[in-house]
């Protein structure tokens, strides 16, 4: 059965996307990590250095 509420799921998707260099899916996946486990510190670091690097890259979609 899949479970579609483990973060560490969503967190490795989210290095995925990032080693894909597709920021703004890698940016959503760490997120709904985060979302899921807020106590989960290296998510929330992740998540922090993708937004820094959306940011700064003006060829990505906007997250909403």
């Amino acid at each position: 059965k899949i479970d579609s509420n483990f973060s560490p799921a969503y967190n490795a998707m989210g290095m995925i996307f990032d080693k894909m260099e597709d920021y703004n899916e890698a940016y959503l996946q760490f997120s709904k990590a985060v979302e899921l486990d807020k106590d989960n510190a290296g998510s929330i670091i992740i998540e922090a250095a993708v937004s820094r690097i959306w940011a700064d890259t003006s060829s990505l979609s906007v997250i909403s």
